[in-house]
């Protein structure tokens, strides 16, 4: 047990001695580098070294830390826009159903999509929940390949109110489009009063050719009862429709 102590104290006594030499050997070569590069007036080559190997391992670090920031970013831009998109979507149903939609962008609306790339107005048949039919293109088919076997395709439907009032003419509101408009837009106010409105509107926009919004008192002076809940919502109305568009001065535009 003694000779195994002693040759592990010799063992040790060796280590010491060579880790003191290598010390010795590394300051030696410092002050051969430094004195080197002060006579040729150039950068001590182990300091160069020395630094090169601590700006490559502070750029990885750099590197790392720029992969981690673009990633949350990233994540934070992919859910500010859900939410943003989500909230969209819930402002447009509540004008849909208060009646209170404008055609018209805010310029919030408008930075909105400009940052995040959305389209403010944007509406597919999944955000309003309308199932979509397949029986016109299954009609055509039909027609497309007949068989004895198939019953003949009955025509197709004409043009709908909406698409004719865009071609310019003048069609009046049916009870089923009035009925289609929310309650809560409607009011109290009758079918015919507001196929009245719409005529006087029509005449001043499309048939003399007005382009300029009509204010309230405008309005007024064409004998048009539009103030008050009920005659406001003549305009609600019609502007549920696509058929005006009003702004929150109460201004009426012509779509």
């Amino acid at each position: 047990m003694e000779e195994m102590g002693t040759t592990v104290d010799k063992l040790e006594a060796l280590f010491q001695k060579a880790e003191s030499d290598l010390n010795y050997v590394s300051r030696k070569l410092d002050s051969e580098f430094s004195d080197m590069s002060t006579e040729a007036g150039q950068a001590n080559p182990k300091d160069l070294v020395d630094r090169l190997q601590s700006v490559k391992k502070e750029y990885a670090n750099l590197v790392q830390e720029t992969a981690e920031i673009q990633k949350a970013q990233e994540e934070a831009a992919a859910f500010f826009k859900s939410q943003l998109q989500l909230a969209v979507q819930t402002i447009q149903q509540i004008q849909e159903k208060s009646g209170m939609e404008d055609t018209e962008k805010t310029e919030e609306e408008k930075l909105a999509e400009s940052v995040v790339g959305l389209d403010i107005n944007e509406k597919t048949a999944s955000d309003n929940g309308a199932p979509q039919d397949d029986s016109s293109n299954n009609c055509e088919g039909a027609c497309a390949s007949p068989d004895e076997n198939t019953a003949p395709c009955e025509d197709k439907q004409g043009p709908s109110a909406a698409d004719q009032r865009v071609d310019g003419e003048f069609i009046e509101v049916s009870k089923e489009e009035f009925m289609s408009v929310s309650s809560l837009v409607r009011g109290r106010v009758k079918l015919e009063d507001v196929n009245r409105v719409y005529q006087v509107l029509y005449e001043h926009f499309r048939v003399q050719g007005n382009k300029r919004a009509l204010t309230t008192q405008d309005m007024s002076k064409m004998h048009l009862r539009i103030t008050g809940a009920t005659g406001e919502a003549k305009l609600k109305v019609l502007r549920a429709l696509k058929i005006i568009s009003l702004n929150p001065k109460g201004e009426v535009k012509w779509l």
